[in-house]
């Protein structure tokens, strides 16, 4: 297919030749990964660089990045590599005990022979080597800064502060190669994030050598409470308000901005909430279980708690509650109602869920009607138009993945408190080659719970988790316009 190249395609791709470290901010849908295959596309071909490792979520990694490249007539030359656990040796399950001291299991990878494996990885010529996040970091550290031989790497979807895969992109620096960022969404939640992209690019010259030094000159805090050991901690900080253009101009020197709205004629974009009743009492049991654990021996609320409790009362509002054996019980199945009415007056929809319980609920509902769109195959079956119910764990599926071809309408299953989350899934099917004039996205929520306070307080960024925890934990009352809020009244 003969690649167009758009006025802000170009603009993209002189940027990225320009900027041996920096990235990209584009909103999904503008076009990322063919911008940035074209620049390592004219990189190799001017004999600038040789080859370039491109990290991403797992889905995109395993699909968008191959098929992007083989799919345009100028960078369909490219040889391209997938590294998958099978390249680093034996795949495996341990068993590790998460933060409440239960066992549960955790993919191992055993590494047995590094010097064979070594050879099997480096042996291989490509232009373009694709390995997801999670093995990027045991790609760093099986083949090291000395024996590193790509001359660029692009991190697709940008790290958090102090991940694993963060680290591993840093312990690169030192080798001088091009390190290209790519993200349509830099700051869900707070200008601050902003560091972490800033420190690939410079080391820390600009915002500070560590994130606590950046976060003592640059922020201050918003949010703070006891953590899990009786200490008090900032939970949220943001940038000072002078500070902010400075940030903006230092920002500014290694990464392009931009947004689809101004380049792209989009479809209409509609967000409908759905407000169902559900059986009460087990959610106001729980509710008020929750309230006495959120507090020590001296009655101080201990913040660390909220996104495990919030976890807690969404699952309850999505139809499951966990008895003190740990053990799930269904003490609802409203919102299963509400999605097989939705699916009997739609076509095609994309259905996002965040509980595993939930999936399982909805597999046994809709049997042969749901696909799980989990590889490149199942993605080309929905673009196709043949799967009625496809379903994405946001998480995991719902960064980069092109799905407008397969329907216009998404739902979620319930609210979710992760910003960036909901904002990438949400642009799955409003992108560009979308052929309906409307986008209608529905989310399902259940009255007078959580869900209701995270859809109309948290996502807006009216205000935090905790906030809104506080409020649905402690008495509510309501009008007729929604949720009464205290400063929000």
């Amino acid at each position: 297919m003969k690649y167009e190249h758009r006025p802000h395609d170009v603009l993209a791709q002189e940027w990225l030749m320009s900027h041996s470290r920096g990235g990209l901010f584009l909103e999904p849908g503008l076009g990322k990964t063919g911008d940035t295959l074209t620049a390592i596309e004219r990189k190799i071909d001017t004999c600038q660089t040789m080859q370039w490792l491109v990290t991403a979520p797992n889905q995109v990694a395993k699909g968008v990045w191959r098929q992007e490249a083989a799919k345009w007539d100028h960078t369909r030359h490219l040889s391209t590599r997938l590294l998958t656990a099978e390249d680093f040796g034996f795949s495996g399950i341990k068993l590790r005990r998460n933060k409440e001291g239960l066992l549960e299991p955790e993919r191992l990878l055993n590494v047995a022979k590094p010097r064979e494996t070594r050879k099997r990885i480096l042996g291989q010529h490509a232009d373009l080597t694709v390995v997801p996040h999670h093995l990027f970091p045991w790609l760093v550290r099986l083949i090291g800064r000395e024996r590193w031989i790509w001359d660029g790497v692009v991190i697709d979807e940008n790290f958090k502060a102090q991940s694993s895969w963060w680290r591993a992109a840093c312990h690169l620096l030192p080798t001088g190669c091009e390190m290209h960022q790519l993200t349509g969404t830099p700051t869900p939640n707070g200008l601050d994030q902003l560091w972490v992209q800033q420190f690939l690019v410079d080391e820390g010259k600009a915002l500070g050598d560590t994130e606590g030094e950046f976060q003592r000159v640059w922020c201050e805090p918003v949010r703070k409470g006891l953590n899990g050991k009786g200490r008090l901690t900032v939970f949220e900080w943001k940038i000072r308000d002078h500070l902010v253009p400075l940030l903006h101009k230092i920002i500014g020197q290694n990464f392009l901005s931009m947004k689809a709205e101004d380049w792209l004629k989009l479809p209409e974009r509609i967000f409908v909430p759905h407000r169902i009743d559900i059986p009460r009492q087990d959610y106001d049991d729980l509710r008020r279980d929750l309230v006495l654990r959120m507090r020590d021996q001296e009655g101080h609320v201990i913040a660390a708690n909220a996104a495990v409790l919030a976890g807690k009362l969404l699952q309850a509002a999505n139809g499951r509650i966990y008895t003190e054996t740990r053990a799930n019980r269904l003490v609802h199945d409203e919102k299963l109602q509400w999605l097989e009415e939705l699916a009997d007056a739609n076509g095609n929809i994309l259905v996002a869920y965040w509980f595993k319980e939930d999936l399982e609920l909805i597999k046994k509902r809709f049997g042969k009607k749901v696909v799980e769109l989990r590889t490149p195959e199942d993605q080309d079956a929905w673009n196709r138009g043949s799967v009625k119910l496809g379903l994405v764990q946001p998480a995991g599926g719902g960064k980069g993945l092109n799905l407008q071809d397969g329907g216009s309408v998404a739902a979620w299953y319930g609210p979710i408190h992760d910003l960036e989350v909901w904002q990438q899934f949400n642009k799955r099917l409003h992108r560009p080659g979308q052929k309906a004039d409307r986008v209608v996205i529905h989310t399902c929520l259940a009255k007078d719970t959580i869900d209701e306070y995270v859809y109309d307080f948290v996502l807006p960024g009216k205000c935090g988790l905790q906030d809104a925890l506080m409020w649905a934990l402690g008495p509510t009352a309501r009008t007729d316009e929604g949720p009464w809020m205290p400063e929000l009244a």
